[in-house]
C-alpha cells in the first residue's frame, strides 16, 4: 500500500477484495490511508463453516463431508489431518505451504472485522454464486449498516454471468451452469459489476447499459 500511495501521490487507496481476499481487504481497512473497500462475493460468516456447507452441497465431493469436518477441525487446531478419506480436490486446502494463511482465515470473523472499520463499504454478491451466495451479505450489512450492498442477477463466484438459482430447473443444473463459467476464459465480467464499482469510487451515477440482462437489484443502499 505504501508503494501505491507513493506512485499515485494520493492520500489514500481503494481496496477491492474478492472471496477470501475480501477478508484480507477488511483486515487492511482499519488503516487511515484507505479510501474505502469493495467486497466481492465475500464470506459473511466463518470461512470454516462456509467450507463445510460448500462440501456438503456439491454432489461430487459431498461423500467426503464427514471426513472433511474431522480434518478441518484437526487442521484448525494446528494438527496435520489424515486426508486419505477426502476427495482429491479438497487436499489443497490443507497444503503445508499455505497452512498458516488458511488457519488465520478460518479463525477470522468477517463481521467483527468489518465492524471495526469506518471507511465506506461496497458489498456485491451474485445469485448465480455456488460458493458465497447472497445470504453471505447479511452479517456484513449487520456489521456495517451504512454499507452499500447489491445482488447481481446471475453473477457467479468468478464474477461472470450464468443463471440465477431461482430460474434453474434443478440445483444440479444451477451448479453446472455456475461452475462452467470458471473454465470459460472468453466469458466477460458480469455487465453490472464495473458500473457499480465505478459509481462507488467516483461517486458518479453508473452509465446507461444496453445489455439485455436485468439491472442489479440492491438489497440495501443507505450510504447515499
Amino acid at each position: 500500500m505504501a508503494e501505491l500511495l507513493r506512485r499515485t501521490e494520493q492520500d489514500c487507496v481503494w481496496l477491492l477484495g474478492h472471496s477470501e481476499g475480501a477478508i484480507i481487504a477488511t483486515m487492511l481497512a482499519e488503516r487511515e490511508d484507505v479510501c474505502g473497500i469493495a467486497l466481492l462475493a465475500a464470506p459473511g460468516r466463518n470461512v470454516g463453516d462456509l467450507f463445510r456447507e460448500q462440501v456438503a452441497s456439491q454432489p461430487l465431493i459431498a461423500p467426503s463431508a464427514e471426513a472433511f469436518d474431522i480434518a478441518l477441525e484437526e487442521f484448525a487446531a494446528g494438527g496435520t489431518p489424515d486426508l486419505s478419506g477426502l476427495h482429491p480436490g479438497l487436499h489443497s486446502l490443507f497444503a503445508p505451504q499455505t497452512a498458516r494463511y488458511m488457519r488465520d482465515l478460518i479463525a477470522a470473523n468477517p463481521g467483527d472485522l468489518l465492524a471495526a472499520t469506518t471507511a465506506p463499504v461496497l458489498i456485491i454478491h451474485g445469485d448465480g454464486d455456488v460458493q458465497a451466495p447472497p445470504s453471505e451479505a447479511a452479517p456484513l450489512v449487520a456489521a456495517r449498516p451504512d454499507s452499500e450492498a447489491h445482488v447481481l442477477s446471475g453473477m457467479t463466484h468468478v464474477l461472470k454471468r450464468a443463471i440465477p438459482r431461482d430460474q434453474a430447473p434443478s440445483n444440479e443444473a444451477f451448479t453446472q451452469a455456475s461452475l462452467a463459467t470458471y473454465a470459460d476464459p472468453n466469458a466477460p465480467l458480469h455487465e453490472g459489476l464495473v458500473p457499480l464499482l465505478t459509481q462507488f469510487i467516483t461517486g458518479s451515477a453508473p452509465a446507461e447499459t444496453t445489455a439485455p440482462a436485468p439491472a442489479p437489484t440492491p438489497v440495501q443502499s443507505d450510504s447515499k
